[in-house]
């Protein structure tokens, strides 16, 4: 894709999104799935707390490392939520998610990691009077993995307009990074195959290279067009379930020869949470990351609709 084109795919994202309510005082609930809130005052859009309840804080230090748009929240922002309040008729549990301490009359409390690395390691956001609608406290909070926790996690763009991936191919056997404008082989393609002969398929293919463990990096951070599951943009994981996990060669031929690469958090596992080294990967019935700085599909095989989504 041209890059005046990805800028007029972004515009379009930007339009087509809905609509945030820009109302003072207010968080509003936001996502196709209800995932992130909005507070219109500070302009930030956040994670819903109870969807990152189940990783350790090296999980998500990863997660915002490689990001290309998502970052811990300060204290002083989480503090700044204070005051705010679900719109009328909404409660905050459907705007942040259910909370992790206190309900059924109880204080309200959402608890998270955050940008702090030493005690207090978390901090706190509290409705304290009934209806509990409206944030009215905020503290530190420290040995927070003590508690049922989150994270505070934070992004100044609108996350239904941030740049995705996008399944391409006849049958869906590439996908499109339209953040860095690189173009993947579906990691399963390979599945079954020595790296001898994937470098084989790929000195007879100039257009196709291994891709390097930056470039994979990348990926993190990264949702799906239309926020479909991962397994439909990238192929059928090495490993399933709650967590899919893709795993492959790269670049780097020596030790660790491999590279995974996860899908969690979400109910739809929409979104690329974590990629890390994998020793050994011939063991793990590997596939590969094999990418193209061009688009492999020729025009006379696009849809109608892909040829069109191109001019827009």
């Amino acid at each position: 894709m041209k890059h005046s084109h990805f800028f007029m795919l972004v515009l379009v994202l930007l339009l087509a999104s809905p609509a945030v309510s820009t109302q003072a005082g207010e968080l509003v609930d936001h996502g196709p799935n209800g995932h992130f809130f909005h507070d219109a005052d500070s302009g930030l859009y956040w994670f819903d707390l109870d969807l990152l309840e189940s990783d350790e804080r090296v999980v998500f230090d990863a997660f915002v490392t490689s990001s290309a748009y998502w970052s811990w929240a300060t204290s002083t922002q989480i503090d700044a939520l204070v005051g705010q309040s679900a719109p009328d008729g909404e409660t905050l549990t459907s705007i942040m998610g259910e909370p992790q301490m206190g309900q059924d009359g109880a204080v309200t409390r959402w608890i998270g990691f955050h940008a702090g690395t030493g005690q207090p390691d978390g901090w706190l956001v509290q409705a304290s009077s009934t209806p509990y609608t409206t944030l009215d406290a905020s503290s530190s909070q420290s040995q927070v993995d003590n508690f049922t926790r989150g994270a505070f996690i934070t992004a100044t763009v609108d996350p239904e307009a941030m740049p995705r991936l996008v399944d391409l191919g006849d049958s869906g056997e590439y996908f499109h990074d339209t953040n860095t404008d690189l173009y993947w082989y579906d990691p399963v393609a390979f599945e079954g195959q020595t790296r001898t002969e994937i470098q084989a398929w790929i000195d007879g293919q100039t257009e196709w290279r291994w891709a390097t463990a930056e470039e994979i990096q990348a990926l993190v951070g990264m949702m799906t067009e239309e926020d479909v599951d991962t397994i439909d943009i990238l192929g059928e994981p090495q490993m399933g379930g709650l967590t899919s996990r893709w795993i492959g060669y790269y670049a780097q031929a020596t030790q660790p020869d491999g590279m995974l690469m996860e899908a969690r958090w979400f109910p739809e596992r929409s979104l690329i949470t974590n990629v890390g080294t994998q020793a050994l990967v011939e063991n793990w019935d590997p596939g590969a990351w094999i990418v193209s700085e061009s688009d492999p599909t020729p025009v006379e095989a696009k849809s109608l609709s892909s040829i069109k989504d191109s001019f827009r």
